[in-house]
C-alpha cells in the first residue's frame, strides 16, 4: 500500500471509536482533513508554493456513494530559470476508510473556484514518479486559471472535481483549505480552522511572482 494511502487511511482506522460497519456513523468522515503549506526550493531558492490537502468525499458517480480519499497538492511554480510559472494540481484517490484499499489515479482532474476553472485550460499531465498512483496537471497561466488562483488566495470555496474513465461522470468533492488538522472523539471528528496556511501561501506566491518579474527573459 502506498506511504500517502497509509498516512490518510490508517491513523482515521486506528482512531475511529465506533464501527467500520455503520453508515451513519461513517458519514462524519466526509470533509476536509488537513491543509499544510509546504515552501518549493532548489538550491537554497524559491521555487515554488505548495498546498498540501487530504480530503474525505464520497463517489457517488462510480461507487453508489462509498468514501473516497483524496490526497494532493496545488502549486504555484517558476521554472528553473524563473522566467515564467505554472500551476499544477497533484490528486490520487484511494477507497476509504479500507486500510487495505490501493491508489487509484484519476482519469482527468480539475479545480474548481467561483470564478474559475482550470478544466478547459490547456494542460499537460503524467504520473508522479514518487507516489505511485496520483496523477499531475500542470496550466499554463490564462485567465482562468489565474482566476481559480485569486479564489483560492481570497480563501473562496474550491472543489475538486475528477473522473475515472475518458467521458465518465464527474465525483465532486468540497476542499475546504482552512482546516489545519481534523482529530477524533467520541462522536465524531472535530476540525480546527485557520487562515495560516492561505496566508503563507499567498505570501509565497507573491515572493515567486516578484522573482519572475526581475528576470530579463521572462515570458
Amino acid at each position: 500500500m502506498p506511504r500517502w494511502v497509509r498516512q490518510i487511511l490508517l491513523p482515521i482506522m486506528f482512531l475511529l471509536p465506533y464501527s467500520a460497519a455503520d453508515a451513519a456513523d461513517l458519514s462524519t468522515l466526509v470533509g476536509t482533513i488537513g491543509v499544510q503549506f509546504q515552501p518549493v526550493q532548489a538550491g537554497g531558492k524559491r521555487q515554488g508554493c505548495s498546498l498540501v490537502f487530504s480530503v474525505v468525499g464520497q463517489d457517488q458517480a462510480y461507487r453508489r456513494g462509498a468514501l473516497v480519499a483524496l490526497v494532493g497538492n496545488i502549486t504555484f511554480w517558476a521554472n528553473q530559470d524563473q522566467t515564467a510559472a505554472v500551476v499544477s494540481f497533484k490528486l490520487g484517490t484511494s477507497m476509504a476508510p479500507h486500510a487495505d484499499a490501493e491508489a487509484e489515479a484519476p482519469y482527468f482532474a480539475y479545480l474548481q473556484t467561483p470564478h474559475g476553472t482550470t478544466a478547459t485550460s490547456k494542460f499537460f499531465q503524467y504520473e508522479a514518479p514518487d507516489t505511485p498512483g496520483t496523477r499531475i496537471f500542470a496550466y499554463a497561466l490564462d485567465d482562468k486559471v489565474l482566476s481559480v488562483l485569486k479564489d483560492i488566495v481570497d480563501g473562496a470555496q474550491v472543489t475538486i472535481g475528477f473522473n475515472r474513465t475518458k467521458d465518465g461522470l464527474d465525483v465532486l468533492v468540497p476542499l475546504d483549505l482552512s482546516v489545519a488538522e481534523t482529530t477524533p472523539s467520541e462522536t465524531g471528528f472535530s476540525r480546527r480552522h485557520s487562515k495560516e496556511m492561505v496566508s503563507q501561501f499567498a505570501s509565497c506566491n507573491a515572493e515567486v511572482a516578484k522573482q519572475i518579474a526581475r528576470q530579463p527573459n521572462r515570458k
